[in-house]
């Protein structure tokens, strides 16, 4: 369930319950057909939804919540699915057997004070080992080093941090951000300001 997905945000509210309560209603007859060992959840809502699945089941299998991204909380409204599942979150997380985050400088952001299971990092960068394989050679631009973000593009991921540094050297090479995901209009307009006023904004890219 892509809780911030681009088709999913633009839903109404009655779309949003729909898609919600079949997406249950499937993980429900999953479980109890295949009785898994491990359930892996990826997002807040996920997460409810399986919250309302265990009390209505006596198999509890092993549960592994990895968090790609968190919750902005001051874009939550009131009475909402988003607002609903980040409520769950914080108390629900201490059901979870094995909690993973992309960075644990993360979990000031999580309910961690009845927590028991165990916690541990898992990067947002795939596996050079596995994906080598499939990569078709191409010519490197050797002038530049990007650092590259996706996820969703907002605060507190240190973007505004790096925009002053864009354009220096680093032996002999130019750095450059290069943002792939979801922004507001507002803060996309922010960071664009911030690399004008550093006068470096050729060295900003956004992409889809």
């Amino acid at each position: 369930f892509p809780s911030h997905d681009k088709v999913q945000e633009q839903l109404n509210a009655f779309k949003k319950l729909t898609i919600f309560f079949k997406f249950t209603l499937t993980l429900y007859h999953t479980i109890i057909q295949n009785k898994p060992q491990v359930v892996l959840i990826y997002d807040t809502i996920a997460l409810l939804s399986y919250r309302i699945v265990s009390s209505l089941i006596t198999y509890k299998p092993f549960l592994w919540y990895h968090n790609h991204d968190v919750t902005e909380t001051e874009l939550l409204k009131p009475y909402t699915l988003s607002s609903f599942a980040y409520k769950n979150e914080q108390k629900f997380l201490q059901n979870v057997n094995l909690f993973t985050l992309p960075t644990l400088q993360r979990l000031p952001f999580f309910n961690m004070h009845l927590f028991n299971g165990k916690c541990i990092e898992v990067p947002n960068f795939p596996s050079q080992k596995f994906y080598n394989s499939f990569l078709i050679k191409k010519q490197k631009n050797t002038q530049q080093i990007k650092l590259i973000f996706q996820g969703r593009i907002s605060e507190g991921h240190g973007l505004e941090e790096i925009i002053p540094l864009l354009g220096k050297k680093i032996n002999g090479k130019t750095l450059c951000l290069e943002l792939k995901g979801i922004a507001e209009e507002s803060y996309k307009q922010h960071l664009i300001s911030l690399a004008e006023l550093q006068n470096n904004r050729a060295h900003l890219h956004f992409h889809p």
